[in-house]
């Protein structure tokens, strides 16, 4: 009843024979039950904060002119993941970043004074 591309589908499917009557057929129960997938594809998201980080021009400015023979979707992959990996570098700063100046924030609220 089914063939290896039904089976990959529907690996987690059940079916179930039900109890029929006099006749020589039965009824069947499908639960075709679909195994999550896991979405395996890069999806870049480009974030604004970025822009005020000096290294975000030139990682975009070093993939936009490495290789002269690349079209325009190779050029905007090569900076999507360059920017993909500096940013998971900088976005792990973030939270740091935020915590500091909340404390800075703080310390103003508090009428006091901070002189680098």
């Amino acid at each position: 009843m089914t063939n290896s591309d039904w089976l990959s589908m529907f690996p987690m499917a059940k079916l179930y024979n039900l109890e029929g009557s006099s006749s020589d057929h039965s009824p069947i129960f499908l639960i075709p039950q679909v195994s999550p997938r896991l979405n395996t594809q890069f999806r870049f998201k480009f974030e604004n904060a970025w822009m005020s980080e000096p290294m975000c021009e030139v990682i975009v400015r070093d993939g936009w002119s490495g290789e002269v023979d690349n079209n325009i979707l190779q050029k905007i992959k090569i900076c999507s993941q360059n920017l993909a990996v500096w940013g998971k570098e900088i976005t792990g700063n973030f939270s740091g970043r935020i915590k500091a100046c909340k404390a800075e924030m703080k310390q103003f609220r508090g009428g006091e004074m901070i002189c680098p």
